[in-house]
């Protein structure tokens, strides 16, 4: 398993050394900031935004590579007239059952699951909307290095170690692809300074890990604050926010942010695995997330602190998922 994460590692490295990214971006997800520790527990992911197509200086750059692949396929259109960024991120989200003292499988409940992906996207935008192409590579199962992972987190926060993850599923490779559209439907400027802005988006992502559609809302209030696609969902794929829709920012600035969000539901392999396996789950084909959270900026650098609250992924558990975390990212 060490073997696989090194070698996922240093591939990464390479593809990012040359790279002249124009930002890079860090989030964790943590349900300990809401004072829990089931269900979605934990999610980490490292994201870079390279500069746009066919700026000058970007010759040979990745942007320029991928823009250049999608354009030789022909059924994939792409706008000459618009701006085209691609990127790299590596993700990791894990899911454990509610009690985590137990070694034994719980059948009542969720099981013990770690999931890492390397994600190649490519955006295409002007200065109110955007679509999204994504491929994302992953594994399943013991060589996501979930449980070394949380276990190293456990330790740093003083938390008992979680007592099950020899009983996660089974190790499993994946490929999944999302395509989206978003878009600031409406933004204002007021004489004193204060924005606002109402982004729209909508989605679909399809492969053997996943196949759902997703939309979503989200109103922003603030004062100096970057204006770009407020996207916070699907969980872990917020780079169309790094997209850069005016100069460098200057100064200190703030925004608040309220959104809900809605995926319905086609298929999910963790779910149907476990049921495989003997796991008592059925899934909910319709899923609600509402989103609260607050951005402060200070020149190049952003940093989000945020809580997210989901319905139950299953019919099993009636409970509500409350979890909490911080996103930073940097412009170069």
């Amino acid at each position: 398993m060490q073997n696989i994460q090194n070698k996922i590692i240093l591939t990464l490295f390479l593809l990012t050394s040359s790279l002249s990214a124009d930002e890079v971006s860090f989030s964790l997800y943590n349900d300990w900031f809401a004072g829990s520790d089931k269900h979605f527990t934990n999610g980490v992911s490292l994201a870079w935004l390279n500069d746009a197509y066919g700026e000058e200086g970007s010759e040979n750059s990745y942007s320029d590579s991928v823009y250049g692949v999608l354009k030789s396929i022909p059924f994939i259109p792409l706008d000459d007239t618009k701006v085209h960024n691609a990127g790299i991120s590596i993700s990791q989200f894990m899911l454990t059952p509610t009690n985590t003292e137990l070694s034994t499988p719980q059948y009542n409940d969720i099981p013990y699951t770690g999931y890492l992906n390397v994600a190649f996207f490519l955006f295409e935008s002007d200065s109110e909307s955007f679509k999204e192409m994504r491929v994302e590579l992953g594994v399943v199962g013991e060589n996501s290095g979930a449980k070394l992972v949380q276990d190293a987190f456990h330790s740093l926060i003083g938390n008992a170690e979680p007592q099950g993850w020899d009983t996660q599923l089974d190790t499993r490779y994946t490929m999944n692809a999302l395509l989206r559209y978003g878009e600031i439907s409406w933004q204002k400027t007021t004489h004193d300074g204060f924005k606002m802005d109402w982004f729209n988006h909508a989605g679909t992502q399809f492969g053997n890990l996943k196949i759902d559609a997703f939309a979503g809302s989200m109103f922003r209030f603030g004062k100096n604050y970057v204006t770009n696609f407020n996207v916070h969902y699907p969980y872990l794929r917020e780079d169309a926010s790094l997209i850069q829709l005016e100069k460098k920012h200057t100064g200190y600035g703030w925004d608040i942010s309220a959104g809900l969000d809605s995926e319905a539901l086609g298929y999910w392999y963790i779910s149907s695995e476990a049921r495989k396996e003997g796991y008592n789950l059925s899934d909910n084909r319709l899923n609600f997330t509402a989103y609260l959270g607050t951005d402060f900026y200070s020149d190049l650098h952003k940093v989000t602190f945020f809580y997210r609250a989901q319905s139950a992924s299953t019919n099993d558990s009636n409970s509500i998922t409350i979890f909490g975390g911080l996103i930073y990212s940097y412009q170069f």
